[in-house]
């Protein structure tokens, strides 16, 4: 089927419109190149876009968002589900495969997580920026590193409850004087008004639509706390341990929406890592336009594209020699010789199709 079969395959099997959102997390071979556009993050921007599909829907019954993200913006997911629940009765996330950290908490704020066997939730124990941030690497002083929640409360836990347990005030101030000694106090404050902000909005996300105020609290602690890792992957089967009923199986739907998302993941290129030098070839300039995220429902699409102008040029080595025909130039691009590849965006944004 067509995705605008599948979309509406799915809306008839749910009683529902559907809205979908894929972000990009797409890998560049030799990896972590800085590629703009091929990779996206949930974030604040595409808001305005939602309200764009929502207002040519209409208010109806029930919204499903089919979702794949690798997370993002932590100030996004409260604004995102508020807008959509100012739409519908009834708010469903289905999780074809990926929706982690800033994914998990727009999930958190629906009646239903529909979940497919290979689908996954995360911590949403976030990795904090700032310019504050240490700079460790003294060969790129300029690049801070992030900060993670959990590194910096499971350093302050180790002390009270590792052996020795330190327990007097003396000791604690050490430990703490120690922590501030590399990290700069100003940046273990925003850590510290981070990890409430992210603890006060999941249980405001479950609050819309939950009653049960002790149940919430267990749920937070555990995607805050108790699973350590920022990179464990919460399963559909671990998801409905801790969160119940709210969990549902996607097997009734499971074909369309795998089939949905492994047609955007398609067209976004997820699955080809972007090779500068493949893509370039022995042209010496090249335009090319990458797609890092869609946002589509049955009667609107946009795409976030990003037009670079790549191009490249030998390297000449020191004391070679070159004979060029008179009138003629040298050629950026000399078989055998080293290249450097710049990349210029052209224009980046999203796009409505």
């Amino acid at each position: 089927m067509t995705r605008l079969e599948l979309i509406k395959k799915l809306e008839e099997k749910r009683g529902s419109r559907v809205i979908c959102y894929v972000t990009g997390d797409r890998q560049t071979f030799p990896p972590n190149q800085n590629i703009p556009g091929i990779s996206t993050r949930i974030a604040t921007e595409p808001q305005q876009i939602f309200y764009e599909h929502l207002r040519k829907m209409g208010r109806v019954k029930k919204i499903d968002l089919v979702l794949y993200t690798r997370g993002g913006d932590t100030n996004a997911p409260w604004p995102f589900v508020n807008l959509i629940r100012e739409y519908c009765e009834e708010f469903a996330v289905l999780i074809p495969f990926r929706s982690h950290s800033a994914g998990t908490m727009i999930a958190l704020g629906a009646n239903e997580i529909v979940m497919t066997e290979i689908s996954e939730l995360s911590p949403i124990d976030p990795t904090i920026g700032g310019p504050f941030n240490p700079r460790l690497n003294p060969q790129d002083p300029a690049t801070a590193i992030g900060i993670s929640v959990e590194d910096v409360v499971s350093y302050i836990k180790l002390a009270k409850d590792g052996e020795p347990k330190l327990r007097d005030e003396q000791s604690l101030t050490r430990v703490f004087e120690k922590l501030t000694d590399s990290v700069h106090p100003l940046a273990l404050g925003n850590v510290n008004r981070v990890y409430n902000q992210i603890r006060h909005l999941a249980e405001n996300l479950l609050k819309l639509h939950s009653k049960d105020g002790r149940k919430d609290k267990e749920i937070v602690d555990y995607f805050c706390e108790k699973l350590y890792s920022h990179q464990h992957s919460v399963s559909r089967r671990e998801a409905e341990s801790v969160l119940g009923d709210t969990i549902k199986k996607a097997e009734d739907v499971a074909p369309e929406l795998w089939d949905l998302f492994v047609d955007m993941s398609n067209e976004l290129s997820l699955n080809e890592p972007f090779n500068l030098k493949t893509e370039i070839g022995n042209n010496p300039d090249k335009e090319v336009i990458l797609k890092g995220a869609i946002i589509e429902s049955e009667g609107m699409k946009h795409t976030f594209q990003s037009k670079l102008k790549i191009s490249q040029q030998s390297v000449i080595p020191q004391g070679m020699q070159l004979q060029v025909p008179p009138g003629q130039q040298i050629p950026k691009v000399i078989p055998n010789l080293p290249v450097n590849i710049n990349v210029d965006v052209a224009s980046i944004g999203w796009i409505k199709e």
